[in-house]
């Protein structure tokens, strides 16, 4: 309703999942805004919590600032069109990202530049902001540039586990669908 309001093109995208035997129903809300490419961006933030602290943090804080986004950007001509979704069961094993991941045909996957990733930004000493390995970690490295001009306290992994260079995190959220598709994405965290 509210990326209605705020006049985009907005579709509902059920889908089914099971875990541990038992299937359940979920839905992603996907909101269009078109900009002067039809190269896309995503935008996303998953609308399902954990019981605790009911789910301010984790994850109405990315949700909200997806909707204060699409908002902000609504009247402005973009670069490229951006793809605003809100994903259902990430708390069940990123089931909403995977599957809109596994609806994208090659033609999206090559139209979409990046993946931006908003999850619990509300607590925390810091943000942080993760990306790709290599050159497609642009997106980290802008949010990190930017961040650095506006004074912003913004840092990322320094890479001291070696399991996850410097820059980079797991797979533990909306963004790592996108990544396997081999999409550069931008992980936002507090």
């Amino acid at each position: 309703g509210q990326f209605e309001r705020i006049g985009l093109e907005t579709t509902v995208q059920p889908f089914n999942y099971v875990r541990r035997g038992t299937t359940y129903t979920s839905s992603n809300v996907v909101a269009y805004k078109p900009g002067k490419s039809s190269k896309q961006m995503i935008v996303g933030a998953h609308y399902d919590s954990v019981a605790v602290g009911r789910g301010v943090d984790d994850n109405a804080s990315g949700v909200g600032i997806v909707l204060e986004v699409a908002e902000v950007l609504k009247k402005i001509k973009t670069p490229y069109s951006i793809v605003f979704i809100a994903f259902g069961a990430e708390e069940s094993g990123l089931q909403g990202s995977r599957y809109y991941a596994s609806q994208m045909t090659e033609a999206d996957i090559n139209n979409t530049v990046a993946m931006i990733n908003l999850d619990s930004l509300a607590v925390g000493d810091k943000m942080y902001v993760y990306g790709s390995p290599g050159e497609d970690g642009f997106v980290r490295d802008l949010a990190l540039n930017i961040a650095s001009e506006k004074k912003l306290n913004v840092e990322t992994n320094p890479g001291l586990n070696p399991n996850y260079p410097a820059g980079t995190t797991g797979d533990w959220s909306d963004h790592a669908p996108f990544k396997d598709l081999g999409i550069p994405y931008g992980y936002l965290e507090a």
